[in-house]
């Protein structure tokens, strides 16, 4: 995705400098869109599109060095890419040699339901191991990526998951050290929007899609016992030492916010470790125990970590 006017698109940027864009293809009738949340990062003398779920001081590079192909199927039928606000390729090149753009219809969307908040799962730690400890920390200001549903009819049972925008908490959650192990979640709130466009001069707005997406944080917790994953890429964990990660990417949980009934699918959630959002474990004995990661070692890319 590459964007012309990135002065346009800051301007548009939350408090945490984080734009939500909406990726829109159409292939005959078939329109397939896709969430995605990035932030807005100075950098060495340019701007780039990064991560939100990472640190500023490691999102610029991961930006530079990451390509992520999207994966993103057809929920709706139009009758031509314009319906849906999609400038034709051929279009798109006219527009950008001439600089005129091409103004025949304003498209939006609607906020049509209020689906108050949601239990959105942020979080685990799993301190099996006996005399050890976890602990998961969700600061203000930290972001997580919630997932997205659309559906041409907006009714329950024709929802579709399709990518993710980010939000960032208002107010810190600390859960406490747990033993064993622990699933932590904090609430957010909901909306579902009718997407339309209509044509210039026109009052009346033509809805082609639906949109159900995070909108806000609520705050507060909830905690529960949660199973142990396999894990096993270990390294010793000393005797009375604390170790912490803050950096690299969490789990995305696939059944993070339940919307099972009105929706008909559950949707994702994905909090990346931060200064914001941390997880540690403590051993507290006087033997050593270990730190296991479920996709990697503790000081690379452990995602998921258990106590043995």
């Amino acid at each position: 995705m590459t964007i012309e006017d990135i002065a346009t698109v800051e301007a548009l940027a939350d408090e945490s400098a984080v734009v939500d864009f909406e990726v829109r293809a159409v292939d005959g009738t078939a329109l397939a869109p896709f969430s995605i949340s990035r932030k807005i990062v100075h950098a060495d003398g340019r701007v780039v599109l990064a991560d939100p779920d990472f640190d500023r001081e490691t999102s610029h590079a991961r930006a530079a060095a990451t390509v992520e192909p999207l994966q993103i199927t057809g929920t709706t039928t139009v009758e031509s890419p314009m319906e849906a606000g999609v400038i034709e390729e051929e279009t798109a090149s006219t527009v950008q040699g001439s600089g005129a753009a091409p103004m025949t219809q304003v498209c939006g969307e609607t906020k049509t339901k209020n689906l108050g908040t949601r239990r959105v799962l942020v979080g685990a730690t799993y301190a099996m191991a006996g005399s050890t400890t976890g602990r998961f920390t969700y600061k203000a200001g930290a972001s997580s990526s919630l997932g997205v549903a659309y559906s041409a009819s907006g009714r329950g049972g024709t929802w579709s998951r399709a990518g993710a925008t980010s939000r960032s908490s208002t107010a810190g959650v600390s859960f406490g050290s747990r033993t064993g192990g622990t699933a932590y979640s904090t609430y957010f709130t909901y909306g579902q929007y009718a997407q339309w466009c209509r044509p210039l001069g026109s009052s009346k707005n033509n809805v082609y899609n639906h949109v159900v997406k995070a909108n806000g944080y609520a705050g507060g917790s909830y905690v529960k016992k949660a199973p142990a994953p396999s894990a096993k890429y270990c390294t010793p964990l000393s005797r009375r030492d604390t170790v912490t990660r803050k950096t690299t990417t969490s789990n995305t949980w696939s059944n993070a916010v339940n919307f099972s009934g009105p929706l008909g699918v559950n949707l994702t959630a994905k909090t990346g470790w931060s200064s914001s959002a941390s997880m540690s474990y403590t051993n507290n004995s006087s033997s050593n125990k270990r730190i296991c990661g479920t996709n990697g070692y503790w000081g690379g890319t452990p995602v998921r970590a258990v106590t043995k």
